[in-house]
């Protein structure tokens, strides 16, 4: 890998990890004030999909998939996905999001 290339990652990575401190602490301070958990899950999976989103249709990226692989993406995004980001959003109401946070991404 050159060096730019190497750069470039470096710099992805530190901006998705302040990206990702900044979106858990305004998460929790959002359902302090009294917001559900499920509204601060589904607006901010609803903003990473338009960003996304943006990103595919920039580079016209193909997303055809077979109906196997729909339903094996489908379960994921629910289950795996949804199903963390809920549960992660409800430990904000009770726990720090630091501590929360922590002991989600420790957990095997």
């Amino acid at each position: 890998m050159d060096t730019r290339g190497r750069r470039r990652g470096i710099f992805f990575t530190i901006a998705s990890a302040v990206l990702f401190g900044i979106t858990h602490a305004f998460s929790r301070q959002a359902i302090l004030e009294g917001n559900r958990s499920e509204t601060v899950a589904l607006c901010s999976t609803v903003i990473a999909l338009a960003a996304i989103g943006g990103i595919i249709w920039e580079r016209k990226t193909s997303l055809s998939v077979t109906r196997r692989q729909l339903f094996h993406l489908l379960w994921i995004g629910g289950i795996g996905q949804g199903g963390t980001s809920l549960f992660l959003y409800q430990a904000y109401a009770y726990l720090p999001a630091g501590t929360a946070t922590l002991v989600h991404f420790l957990y095997p």
